[in-house]
């Protein structure tokens, strides 16, 4: 084949990204922010300007593409780059009248040949019908329109899923994995014609239906107009977007990376967690009352019980408090599935940590001290560079998400550090923020992970804790879970831990911080009663029935006169640490849903979901 020709070049330079090739190549030479050292003059100054297309030196005032990459990293000529790129890229260059790869059969209902679609190298695509003389015709003008692999999806038993892919090739793949699937004619953009004017979606009636869309904007945007227009006549209808795919990825793409058994698996477990798509003419869903108390709600997923649960949660505070040993900490603990701060349990898994704001001797010196002699876990995984969110951060951790199975937490630590400096035209700092953190929640749902995300505080002080969170009300918004960390001075050892989430009431934990350590003290408020108090508590706590000032006495203050200890009990009343018994004059007990001693943390281990949901299709 000719390495010289036009169209493999411009194919070439469509498909290929000269950052990713960089980086491959010269690794010495890459930064995460700013410009690159040029490889092409040793001069020591970072003088070469990334970009996806071209790389661009200002010392030399000169473009290099990706060809010249690959000819300097290799020390080859450029025809060979040529021959090489193409091949890396499966890009076949041709000479004359291009040729037919492969012919995909649309059948209708009774198995008869309605028109074929033909797939050509160099890539593109053709349709045509038999005319009736054992010949061609490249013009379907009014041939009906019918979905691909029609007798296949009737002869399926109605209760089979249906996976509409956008292309023939990925309905062969979606087959193989023993899946029922079609797609439509012609490509993507085509739902809307094709449903008016030959009813093409009549198909699907009463079918569960997965769309998988290529990722790319057509293919968003095709999978989005599916779903609308097979909405009301599917069963039901869900979108899946494969996390970790490339631009301009497809299922088979996907398959390829994961292998069979595998990408199946995780097909089925994103399409678990993923909500039935309803169209925003429909309107909110509508449930009554008594479906509502009926149903079974899955409880919220615990990583560690009471403070981290999947989805996003912030961990806030000033700089140089110690939020970064107590995210290491946390982390620690689900490595290790032990409790955390000793007092939350925790669900054993990996652990990821991007600490962007350390290096490893100093991870491995704060490591040192965390496990105090323990034994360092294989499971608490540790990265110090990673690049920030608007460079291929969140696509990266994807990949890693595929590759570390197992992951429980991740905690990107810090989050301004991750997200870098985002600049949009048109948008406030609310609508930026959101849209990040939607992503990373996106993330989140999809693995079933929970992502804790390190943030700094403001210096103003605030009565409110939330409003302490340095930057928009978006970060508190989007967040399903508030941490946030207030020690009584720079050098106290003595903090609060402040915690507010979705899923879960108010809580504070008192904690300690010595040599890097967090521990757990115990309630604030608890704290801060006076050891009478304290004890009187824990005595109704511990006998779990109504007593009198006199047993109380006995064995709390055997020293003080009953009037003494029936005043202290009516102060402790009023302040609503103790109770009268109902229908037992003169006893006392806790209250009976005391705010002090009923939490969901005194569990010893994270509450088991509820596997059913709601199905608010029904409604």
């Amino acid at each position: 084949m000719p390495s010289d020709n036009s169209t493999t070049i411009s194919k070439i330079k469509a498909a290929a990204d000269c950052v990713a090739l960089f980086r491959e190549f010269f690794p010495d030479n890459y930064r995460q922010i700013g410009n690159y050292l040029c490889p092409w003059h040793a001069d020591g100054d970072e003088s070469l300007q990334p970009n996806a297309e071209f790389l661009f030196c200002h010392a030399e005032k000169k473009s290099y593409d990706v060809i010249d990459l690959w000819a300097l990293a290799n020390n080859c000529g450029k025809k060979a780059a040529i021959d090489a790129l193409a091949k890396r890229f499966h890009i076949v260059s041709h000479n004359g009248k291009p040729r037919i790869v492969k012919a995909y059969d649309y059948k209708d209902e009774s198995g008869t040949l309605v028109f074929q679609v033909c797939r050509y190298e160099p890539k593109d695509f053709r349709q045509r019908r038999p005319d009736g003389n054992g010949g061609w015709s490249w013009r379907l003008g009014n041939t009906r329109r019918v979905l691909y692999r029609l007798p296949e999806l009737l002869a399926a038993s109605p209760e089979e899923t249906v996976l509409l892919v956008e292309g023939e090739k990925d309905v062969e793949t979606a087959r193989e994995l023993g899946f029922v699937a079609t797609c439509l004619p012609g490509g993507a953009g085509k739902a809307k014609g094709l449903a008016q004017k030959y009813n093409i979606f009549a198909f699907l009636k009463g079918r569960t239906v997965w769309i998988i869309p290529d990722n790319d904007d057509a293919g968003r945007k095709h999978g989005m107009q599916v779903a609308e227009t097979s909405f009301g006549v599917a069963k039901s209808v869900k979108i899946l977007h494969l996390p970790g795919l490339p631009e301009k990825g497809d299922l088979t793409n996907y398959i390829n990376e994961h292998g069979a058994e595998t990408a199946k698996a995780k097909i089925l477990d994103l399409a678990s967690k993923t909500p039935e798509y309803r169209p925003a003419k429909a309107g909110p869903p509508i449930i009554s009352c008594r479906k509502l108390m009926e149903s079974k709600i899955e409880a919220p997923r615990w990583i560690i019980q009471g403070l981290v649960a999947e989805g996003l949660t912030f961990l806030v505070a000033k700089p140089k408090v110690g939020k970064s040993w107590l995210a290491q900490s946390l982390a620690l603990s689900v490595a290790r599935g032990a409790k955390a701060l000793d007092t939350f349990a925790s669900v054993p898994g990996k652990s990821f940590n991007l600490c962007l704001e350390d290096n490893l001797r100093r991870m491995r010196d704060r490591l040192g001290a965390l496990l105090d002699g323990a034994e360092p876990p294989d499971e608490h995984l540790l990265c110090c560079e990673w690049p920030p969110f608007d460079r291929g951060g969140v696509d990266l951790l994807h990949k890693k998400l595929d590759e570390l199975e197992g992951i429980r937490l991740i905690v990107i630590d810090t989050w301004q550090r991750f997200r870098g400096r985002r600049s949009r035209s048109g948008e406030d700092n609310y609508t930026a923020d959101y849209a990040d953190l939607k992503e990373l929640h996106g993330l989140a749902a999809a693995y079933g992970i929970a992502i804790l995300l390190v943030h700094h505080a403001r210096k103003e002080a605030s009565d409110d804790v939330v409003d302490s969170i340095l930057g928009s009300t978006a970060l508190s918004g989007a967040a399903d879970t508030l941490m946030i960390l207030k020690r009584k001075s720079r050098s106290s050892q003595e903090a609060v831990l402040y915690v507010s989430g979705r899923d879960l009431a108010d809580a504070e934990h008192a904690l300690t911080f010595e040599k890097g350590i967090w521990r757990y003290a115990g309630d604030p408020r608890e704290l801060q009663l006076t050891a009478e108090r304290r004890e009187i508590r824990g005595v109704l706590r511990d006998r779990g029935k109504p007593m009198s000032p006199t047993q109380i006495g006995e064995i709390c203050m055997p020293k003080k006169s009953r009037t003494a200890v029936h005043n202290l009990l009516t102060k402790m009343m009023k302040d609503g640490e103790v109770e009268r018994a109902a229908g037992q004059s003169g006893r006392y007990v806790l209250p009976p849903e005391d705010e002090y001693y009923s939490s969901p943390l005194e569990r010893d281990q994270p509450n088991e979901p509820v596997q059913q949901g709601i199905n608010l299709t029904e409604f």
